[in-house]
């Protein structure tokens, strides 16, 4: 019996893993969207801002299409994270689907 909790015990974590992932790519799918209105929006300004021990300058606005390759290069990086965590949670989903088979297998 206690074999059998470990084993519900183990699916309850890796459930929970995927869940986890699923919700973050949803959250990236929504930046994604908003970066992509953003490179859209012709009254949209970008300025940086850099503080440290000695203060920082304020940094003149980037030119749109500075901003559009910026947010180009953001979207692939956010599509490779999402891409990731996809590969991870089908590696959990993998790891439930064989606890659940070795169960069956020792029935």
């Amino acid at each position: 019996m206690d074999e059998g909790r470990e084993k519900a015990k183990k699916i309850c974590e890796l459930l929970t893993e995927i869940t986890y992932k699923l919700k973050q790519n949803e959250r990236t799918h929504l930046d994604i969207e908003v970066l992509e209105a953003w490179m859209h929006e012709e009254n949209i300004y970008v300025t940086f801002h850099a503080e440290g021990r000695e203060g920082g300058d304020l940094c003149p606005s980037l030119p749109t299409t500075d901003f559009i390759d910026i947010a180009k290069k953001s979207i692939e990086v956010i599509c490779r994270r999402a891409k990731e965590r996809n590969i991870e949670a089908l590696g959990h989903t993998r790891e439930i689907l064989e606890i659940l088979t070795e169960e069956e297998a020792n029935e």
